[in-house]
């Protein structure tokens, strides 16, 4: 037999309500800038101080006999049901919820003390999760609070629990809308770092694998469109410029498929183009534009640091643009994580000359690559001709390249002359 102590709960209640002035340890109406996720936990974290300072009361127990029979003696002490009450190895500490399990192999000794916390209890394969929601991709979160899930449930499943709990007290989007991501706090309440997608084909069980833990963050985000995200999708970041009013956006993400084509991603980002559409007519014309077709979504893979001049957008490699079946893993090798700039074709970059200019350099910059048919000896005479040919094709191709250079910057001066004069 073994002695171990416990807390009355009811004495914190009692304790908070003469601390604050409450009945039934009820906190004053908490200031409309104090969230309700954040009261709730201050709360809890008064009654577990007031809790472990108020009176003990203690029970003997064989170690050997299973935790719920512990629980029942506690409980016919305090004169409450058993449901009414958790048990926890301190106030911060894991709730116990195997009551199947003895007593021992939960790690209780001589003397040691339970701390007894109302409310109902965990089963076992149920955990608490910290929850915050995400309106704006790197921006401040909202705390929830704690919300109970099962590790069998299925991620549909969970996105639907936490949008009857949280969808109309916080604003928390519908399933269709939803992104999960498991998350780690940064030291800021209002920050947090956010980790992998939870995919909708997958439960709690195989997120968190053998991490899973009472206190485990949980990050909700909103996405642009409806979405199904799966184990077979990568997570892209995305930004989307306006050639005409000059506006590189803020950083975005769209999910899609690993093994899916140019053709996806421009239907993934569709939405997205069409909302930030240009309200005003482009110059010369009466009408705004139509919605945008797949085929007016461009997309490049920048180096970031071009990002950092926004004239280094118009000259970025948004023609030749890739077919629609080219696989998005050879177009641009594209990985989770990855940044790509994207915009509606039909709005005119603003090509100035010093620019032109630059894209030309680019061009003649390419290196020509001069390929064998096989292995063959030639004779002096035989490499004479040949290295005459390959002068005659290098000379032939550089007047070229000369020639486009002059269209295209004689075309960037008459447009500047033309903009100067209106």
């Amino acid at each position: 037999m073994i002695t171990i102590n416990f807390n009355d709960p009811r004495t914190a209640a009692d304790a908070l309500a003469s601390a604050t002035g409450c009945t039934g340890g009820a906190l004053p109406p908490a200031p409309p800038s104090v969230d309700a996720g954040v009261a709730a936990m201050v709360k809890g974290m008064q009654e577990d101080e007031l809790a472990l300072n108020g009176r003990k009361s203690e029970v003997q127990v064989d170690q050997r006999k299973p935790l719920g029979e512990l629980k029942d003696l506690i409980a016919a002490q305090l004169e409450m049901a058993p449901s009414e009450f958790k048990l926890r190895r301190g106030a911060g500490g894991q709730e116990y919820k195997d009551l199947d399990m003895a007593v021992m192999l939960h790690g209780l000794e001589e003397g040691h003390t339970i701390h007894i916390k109302l409310g109902k209890p965990m089963e076992v394969g149920e955990w608490q999760f910290n929850c915050k929601f995400c309106p704006e991709l790197d921006g401040e979160v909202v705390p929830l609070g704690p919300f109970v899930l099962n590790e069998a449930m299925s991620i549909p499943d969970v996105k639907a629990a936490l949008h009857a709990q949280f969808g109309e007290s916080h604003g928390v989007p519908p399933p269709e809308r939803m992104r999960l991501r498991t998350a780690q706090t940064t030291g800021v309440m209002t920050k947090v770092k956010l980790g992998a997608v939870m995919t909708d084909d997958s439960i709690l069980a195989e997120v968190f694998g053998t991490k899973i833990a009472d206190g485990k963050m949980i990050a909700i985000q909103i996405t642009s469109g409806p979405e199904v995200f799966t184990s077979e999708h990568m997570l892209l970041r995305a930004r989307h410029w306006s050639p005409v009013s000059k506006v590189l956006s803020e950083v975005e993400e769209v999910g899609v498929l690993r093994t899916g084509a140019i053709a996806d991603l421009r239907a993934a980002l569709l939405a997205s183009v069409n909302d930030k559409k240009l309200a005003s007519p482009l110059e010369g014309a009466e009408e705004p534009l139509s919605a945008a077709e797949p085929e007016d979504v461009y997309v490049v893979k920048p180096f970031a640091y071009l990002l950092k001049d926004l004239t280094n957008l118009p000259t970025l490699k948004w023609d030749p643009q890739p077919k629609g079946e080219a696989k998005l893993a050879n177009w641009g090798r594209l990985k989770d994580g990855d940044l790509i700039v994207y915009k509606d074709n039909r709005e005119p970059e603003d090509i100035t000359p010093e620019m032109a200019d630059r894209m030309a350099a680019e061009k003649l910059q390419t290196t020509i690559v001069h390929e064998e048919a096989g292995f063959q000896i030639f004779s002096p005479q035989q490499q004479k001709e040949r290295e005459e040919a390959r002068k005659a094709e290098d000379e032939a191709l550089r007047k070229e390249q000369e020639e486009k250079v002059k269209l295209l910057h004689a075309a960037a001066m008459e447009r500047a002359k033309e903009d100067a004069a209106s």
